[in-house]
């Protein structure tokens, strides 16, 4: 393994919002079997805590996995063909890599040891099934903890059934009733709902039987002690033994524990008001989280109102149905929305909800799409967000008849977010599948394969980008689009460019120049000035680098970061070549400092790469070593070293060669190591502090990139 990668992608387990309750034995014998076993599947009904117990025992063994603890979340994907994707990127892989992605996940991993969490497998069973197999067969240090309502059925997999919290019965001790987890966490609860709330001798026996009606699953009991700010204990309990009469037809012996929890969830929907229930079942649409403008967008209507969603926001969150995810926003457990789509499913609003959800996460598409640099940093973090939103919109509007414009549209214009977020085999795919629905020559299918060539170039697959590029441009020609003639126009200048095709390369700068001026493209220019001087480098013509980066640099609005940060790194280049290495230092560590902060992986892996090649120029060859160590993780993220271009690879090759000739080859590959194992933050506080040495002494507040 490179050393540091996984300091360079999150791997914290989210902090629990209440205290883990209980379950002692539970994690003790969960612990056991992980010793045991490298696929241990987490089963029980739903609700009963698997993702809190694997959550806990993966807490407690993590120092056991040198290489990391990851977390992926699999309840808001729907589409299987997503699983590797969904978990490649979760581990950081490029996305850029030529090979299938299970090929790139497997060599990922052969040599690492770490512990992989696959939550809420249920609905991707048989997917989970084959990934989890070939990572057994092929990468030994792996061990898989999933959690789902039934087992995977690999060989080798040991199921560890989750029973529902221990409830006393009525022969149990008075005296140590109140210490049963379930009793536990029902007070708890309770407690943090009704002030002052503690389990006596005047309720213990409700709460008991509260307990015990509820089978002792955690999700129930959770519900039920929400409830109390509104009913007293006792009615409590009445109500709710009327409930599973009702749905069991009187028979409340022998109720499945699946029927239990339904029927809890059931009486906590029958206790919304109306406005509640409908809003309750309508947000079950959204995959991730969501904010107060989106539900009001997608879920007004009918019988509710826009102006009555903040209340019944409010009164669901009270009740426990939705989680205050962050300060703005909201999000529903997986078993929760389920009960709410189960109420959407074939009425009139169905269709309606998920052709609003589409509407409005198109014209959050769209406005990126549009224009990509300006706002870019607060854009580009709202997309991430809504990043599984994203997904169920482009799934909808697939499904729904008459919305496959809409997928179209968000995937082609979700092009530059694929290549931020180090996404690009998602993008890919969803290129791929939204292709399929525009076969013939249109407007449509001549954008789509005109991102698809955007997307296959950054891939490095240059000859499918070129023939992708030329039919774009063509279709789109016949059809008179001119945005798209112009970004087909940019792909080809960039598939000549690294092609080692300088005339045709400049000829093809001039007429997509010509286009992008017309239909005011300002990220169609930013990327012709890129691989313009790219172009420039190779030809080594300083004075023209420096002069298309500073030309670059006056189309960009100011709060512009990806282009901004690239192009000045690009004048370094060209400072670099002319023999000014403070200028060219100075205008890297600005385009640092801006790639850095919007989290672009390749964007700050090239840049520091600059700083290497300016550090080995002035003899600084411990900083040029660290340096490119510290860029090294990122690329293992971002793709191929520098996009693949000629010229940088080259720089990059004469710096190592210097650094390694001074130093030798052992001390460079040792600062080179270290370099790679530091957290990013101080490679990035040291780099742009000028600092010679490798030290733990600056640090930057910005956030990691993920």
């Amino acid at each position: 393994m490179t050393a540091g990668t996984t300091d360079r992608i999150s791997r914290t387990l989210p902090t629990r919002a209440a205290g883990f309750v209980g379950r002692r034995r539970e994690l003790a014998a969960l612990q056991g079997v992980l010793d045991r076993a490298r696929l241990v599947t987490v089963t029980g009904v739903g609700g009963v805590g698997k993702t809190r117990l694997a959550l806990e025992a993966a807490a407690q063994a993590s120092d056991r996995y040198p290489d990391g603890v990851f977390l992926v979340e699999l309840s808001p994907l729907h589409d299987p063909g997503l699983l590797t994707a969904t978990v490649a990127d979760r581990l950081g892989l490029p996305s850029a890599d030529g090979r299938p992605q299970l090929a790139a996940l497997i060599d990922h991993l052969r040599d690492r040891t770490l512990l992989l969490i696959l939550d809420t497998c249920e609905h991707l069973v048989d997917e989970g099934a084959g990934l989890a197999d070939a990572l057994l067969r092929e990468a030994p240090g792996v061990t898989i903890l999933a959690t789902s309502r039934q087992p995977l059925d690999v060989a080798g997999e040991s199921a560890f059934l989750l029973p529902p919290l221990p409830v006393p019965s009525p022969d149990d001790d008075p005296a140590a009733d109140a210490d049963a987890d379930a009793v536990v966490l029902f007070a708890q609860r309770a407690a943090a709902v009704v002030d002052g709330f503690g389990v006596t001798d005047a309720n213990r026996a409700d709460v008991i039987g509260l307990c015990r009606a509820l089978d002792g699953i955690p999700l129930a009991i959770e519900l039920a002690a929400v409830r109390l700010r509104a009913l007293p204990l006792d009615e409590m309990t009445e109500h709710l033994d009327d409930r599973f009469r009702v749905l069991t037809g009187g028979k409340r012996a022998g109720v499945a524990r699946h029927h239990t929890l339904r029927a809890a969830i059931e009486w906590s929907y029958r206790l919304c008001t109306r406005a509640e229930q409908l809003l309750w079942a309508r947000l079950s649409v959204f995959a991730g989280t969501f904010d107060l403008a989106a539900a009001e967008e997608v879920c007004a209507g009918g019988q509710l109102a826009r102006e009555e969603i903040v209340v019944t926001l409010v009164g669901l969150v009270e009740k426990s149905v939705l989680v205050h995810h962050a300060d703005t926003e909201y999000r529903m457990l997986d078993t929760i929305r389920q009960f709410g789509a189960d109420q959407l499913a074939g009425t009139s609003a169905e269709a309606v909800t998920q052709s609003r959800l589409v509407a409005h996460y198109l014209a959050l598409a769209q406005r990126w799409g549009r224009d990509p640099m300006r706002d870019q940093l607060a854009q580009f973090r709202g997309l991430d967000r809504e990043h599984g939103n994203l997904r169920a919109a482009m799934e909808y509007a697939l499904d729904l008849t008459g919305n496959d414009s809409a997928a179209v549209a968000i995937a082609t214009s979700l092009a530059m977010y694929w290549r931020l977020s180090g996404q690009l085999r998602e993008g890919e795919y969803w290129l791929n599948r939204v292709l399929e629905h525009c076969p013939r020559p249109s407007p449509a299918r001549a954008r789509v394969l005109g991102a698809r060539g955007y997307v296959t170039a950054l891939l490095g697959d240059l000859r499918a980008a070129h023939a992708d590029a030329e039919a774009a441009l063509a279709m789109a020609a016949q059809f008179g689009d001119l945005a798209a003639c112009g970004r087909a126009c940019v792909t080809l200048h960039r598939t000549r460019t690294w092609g080692g095709r300088p005339a045709e390369a400049e000829e093809m700068a001039i007429a997509a120049m010509s286009v992008l001026r017309s239909v005011d493209d300002t990220f169609g220019l930013a990327q012709l000035d890129l691989q313009a001087a790219v172009m420039h480098l190779q030809a080594g013509r300083p004075d023209l680098l420096i002069e298309r980066c500073a030309e670059g640099l006056s189309r960009l609005p100011a709060d512009e970061h990806w282009a901004t940060g690239l192009l000045s790194a690009g004048q370094g280049l060209g400072h670099l070549l002319r023999g000014e290495l403070d200028a060219g230092t100075s205008a890297a560590q600005r385009g640092l400092a801006l790639e850095y902060e919007l989290g672009d992986s390749g964007g700050t892996a090239c840049v520091l790469g600059t700083l290497a090649f300016l550090a080995a120029a002035q003899h600084r060859y411990e900083r040029t070593a660290w340096l490119l160590g510290g860029s090294a993780p990122l690329w293992e993220r971002a793709g191929p070293w520098y996009t693949g271009a000629p010229a940088i690879v080259a720089l990059h090759r004469r710096a190592e060669r210097a650094a390694q000739d001074s130093l030798g080859e052992e001390r460079y590959w040792q600062l080179r190591e270290r370099g790679a194992a530091a957290p990013l933050a101080v490679i990035i506080g040291l780099a742009r502090a000028d600092a010679d040495h490798l030290t733990d002494g600056v640090v930057l507040s910005n956030p990691p990139l993920t």
